[in-house]
């Protein structure tokens, strides 16, 4: 069984890339027929 582990900012892009009909725009939002389904924001001291 393979072990696992958390998923990386890297594993996210490759993922939502791969999907048909996927577009993205500034390299932080995936989207399909216009609606998004990924958004990467700037990161905040207060989350955890």
């Amino acid at each position: 069984m393979a072990r696992s582990r958390k998923a990386k900012v890297t594993d996210v892009h490759e993922i939502a890339a791969g999907m048909p009909h996927t577009t993205c725009t500034d390299g932080r939002v995936y989207q399909v027929g216009g609606k998004s389904f990924v958004f990467f924001r700037t990161e905040r001291p207060d989350a955890g």
